[in-house]
């Protein structure tokens, strides 16, 4: 008599009814818990069948994802969109985070044509700091070079840098402040007309056929008349800034330091591209 009271008592502490043990893993189906040491619940199981003997069906649907995704945007501005995502596995989650990383395309600095440089910094590494600055033009409106293709105004943009750095002179002799100790991503000037670099002797570094300015407001002013026939209204891409005007996208991001007599030449060629082929594209 003794011994059936005790199990009857363990059995009320340890209930283990087919109800509990169904919304336990439909809570674990439908939420991740995020611990102080680990994430729990993030793996899942494909299979239909895996919780038949639970009652739940398992099986994926594309009826049954439209009906239960949901996406809130909690936080927007002209650098950055955040946010929420529910009724979504963490699998296809991590897909979308990768397809925005690897496959939304940008324009970023490809070509670097030095021609004088007197800084500590060597021109390839300079060259690769370029391309990692973000450029604010719109990718919509420019094409992807193809291989053997020409530069033109449609699938390139062209930046020019020329600073040097040096003392100011004072009216009593002394030695005045030294200027462009620092050169910052506000250096690099747009050129809307294309290279001005002497060509060639084969062929030219661009060949603009028109002002890039003019091909933007062409572009920009097209794709308003179309979502005007459509009934929609288009969102800048750049909040308040001009989108016929290109330029970076932080004007404060600090390049190189320099010494009084030393001095950088270039230009800059940007091509559309996408981050799976190289980190500078990747938004």
């Amino acid at each position: 008599m003794a011994g059936a009271k005790k199990d009857s008592k363990k059995k009320s502490k340890n209930p283990t009814s087919l109800e509990e043990i169904a919304a336990n893993i439909q809570s674990q189906r439908t939420y991740v818990t995020c611990g102080p040491d680990e994430n729990r619940h993030t793996a899942e199981h494909q299979y239909s069948g895996a919780y038949a003997s639970m009652g739940i069906d398992n099986t994926f649907t594309m009826e049954s994802f439209r009906e239960n995704f949901k996406m809130w945007i909690t936080h927007m501005d002209d650098e950055k969109v955040v946010f929420e995502m529910s009724g979504i596995s963490p699998a296809i989650a991590n897909a979308f985070r990768r397809i925005l990383i690897a496959e939304v395309p940008t324009m970023a600095i490809e070509k670097v044509y030095m021609v004088n440089n007197t800084s500590i910094i060597q021109d390839e590494v300079f060259a690769h700091r370029l391309g990692l600055v973000p450029i604010r033009a719109d990718p919509r409106l420019f094409e992807y070079k193809a291989e053997g293709e020409t530069y033109n105004e449609r699938n390139t943009i062209v930046f020019k840098m020329n600073v040097r750095c040096y003392r100011e002179k004072t009216d009593d002799g002394s030695k005045g402040p030294l200027m462009n100790q620092h050169v910052y991503t506000n250096e690099l000037v747009w050129l809307p007309k294309g290279s001005e670099l002497p060509p060639d002797e084969e062929s030219k570094f661009t060949a603009f056929t028109q002002s890039q300015a003019e091909y933007l407001k062409e572009k920009n002013d097209e794709t308003v008349a179309n979502a005007a026939a459509a009934g929609e209204e288009v969102i800048p891409l750049y909040g308040d800034n001009d989108p016929n005007e290109i330029a970076t996208v932080n004007d404060d991001i600090l390049l190189c330091k320099m010494v009084a007599g030393q001095e950088i030449e270039l230009e800059a060629h940007c091509t559309k591209g996408q981050g799976k082929e190289h980190a500078k594209w990747s938004p």
